[in-house]
C-alpha cells in the first residue's frame, strides 16, 4: 500500500519491544512502515501493546502525508520516557492501516524478531 513514498508491509516475523527488561509489546501483528529517506517503522496493535505502562503526551506533530500523530510517554518503575510513542489515530486512506497501531521510539525500546 502506497500513499507519497510510504509503503506498509506486514512483518515477517514475531515482534517483541523492550525497555528496562520490561516486555512494552509482543506481537505477530506488526507492520513495517517504510518511508525513504527514513529507517522503517514499527506500528504495533494497540491490543498488542501494554497500555498500562503509556500515559497520553499533550504532545502532536502533523505530517502531511500520514496526518496527526498523538503521542504517548512510556512509564516503567519510576522512569518515564517522554513521548517515546505515537498514533495516528485518523491517518489518510493510502494507509488507514496503521489505524489503532502505536510506534515506539528505536531509542527507547529494543526490538528482537522471532
Amino acid at each position: 500500500m502506497f500513499a507519497h513514498n510510504i509503503a506498509i508491509h506486514s512483518a515477517e516475523s514475531r515482534i517483541t519491544l523492550t525497555c528496562d527488561e520490561t516486555v512494552v509489546a509482543q506481537t505477530a501483528r506488526a507492520l513495517k512502515l517504510h518511508e525513504p529517506p527514513l529507517l522503517p517503522v514499527y506500528y504495533i496493535p494497540r491490543d498488542d501493546v501494554n497500555m498500562n505502562l503509556l500515559q497520553p503526551s499533550p504532545h502532536k506533530t502533523t505530517c502531511p502525508f500520514k496526518g496527526e500523530a498523538r503521542y504517548f510517554h512510556l512509564v516503567i518503575g519510576e522512569q518515564r520516557y517522554e513521548n517515546a510513542a505515537w498514533t495516528y489515530e485518523s491517518p489518510g486512506d493510502e494507509i488507514a492501516d496503521i489505524k489503532d497501531f502505536i510506534a515506539f521510539y528505536d531509542s527507547v525500546v529494543e526490538t528482537g524478531e522471532d
